[in-house]
């Protein structure tokens, strides 16, 4: 079966092609990124359809509604990123200013993803806190 992963490889890598082209005048480096992203997962979801057609995928109604709950915690941060870097843009001049920026964006989204995905009930979320707990009482 080495014709699916292939035309799957065609396929991303067009789709990559293609929104390169169109993202990168307005979004520039980010345009690529997305383009990278979007072929990736065009990529694993072409490779999963045979899997899915088998009933071995992993597109389960369990799986969708974590990706779910992903995508929503994931939207928050952004915009609490987002609206940091909006307030603390201009403050300071040069790099320094550049670097507390991205800084309190980065902070921002940390604050606001983990709480989110927690209130979701994220199962990585709460995978991760109780790592967390059981790591602190170690000691």
């Amino acid at each position: 079966e080495g014709r699916g992963p292939l035309v799957a490889g065609g396929v991303s890598i067009a789709v990559n092609l293609l929104l390169c082209m169109v993202l990168t005048d307005t979004l520039q480096v980010a345009g690529l990124a997305i383009a990278s992203a979007v072929s990736s997962t065009v990529y694993a979801l072409l490779l999963d359809l045979p899997l899915e057609r088998r009933g071995e995928g992993f597109l389960t109604g369990s799986f969708l509604v974590e990706l779910g709950k992903m995508v929503l915690a994931t939207a928050l941060m952004s915009a609490a990123a987002w609206g940091a870097m909006n307030v603390t843009s201009g403050l300071l001049s040069g790099k320094l200013g550049l670097v507390v920026c991205i800084g309190c964006a980065a902070l921002a989204g940390v604050i606001v993803y983990f709480p989110a995905a927690m209130a979701l009930g994220l199962s990585e979320a709460i995978l991760v806190r109780d790592t967390a707990k059981r790591i602190l009482k170690r000691g």
